[in-house]
């Protein structure tokens, strides 16, 4: 049975178990000096989410919407480059993913015109 995945640290864990690790190493790097690794962490660090023991039973909805578009919740897919270092399918099996939790999909591309 596959672990029950619900924090970052959890998806790590479970990456680590899967991945080669040059695949792992890249995944976790950072561009250039990696600043923005480093802030992105410490930002991460800095987040206190309370919560309120029960503070009501109803269903929550996160729905929300981005630029006119309903998607089922305030998170999505960043651009990002190699999806077929973690699965041969790459980008499209991301984008599927993405659908599949009927969010946002952002895919980086080129814009170069001499293709």
């Amino acid at each position: 049975m596959d672990p029950l995945l619900l924090s970052v640290h959890d998806y790590h864990r479970a990456a680590r178990g899967e991945l080669p690790k040059e695949v792992l190493d890249y995944f976790e790097g950072g561009a250039l000096n990696e600043i923005t690794l480093r802030e992105n962490i410490a930002g991460w660090g800095r987040l206190k989410l309370y919560y309120h023991v029960l503070a009501g039973i109803g269903e929550r909805d996160l729905r929300t919407t981005i630029l006119g578009q309903s998607i089922s919740m305030p998170i999505g897919v960043a651009p990002t480059a190699f999806h077929k270092l973690a699965n041969e399918a790459g980008e499209i099996a991301t984008a599927r993913a993405a659908r599949k939790a009927e969010t946002l999909f952002v895919l980086s591309g080129s814009d170069r015109s001499d293709g």
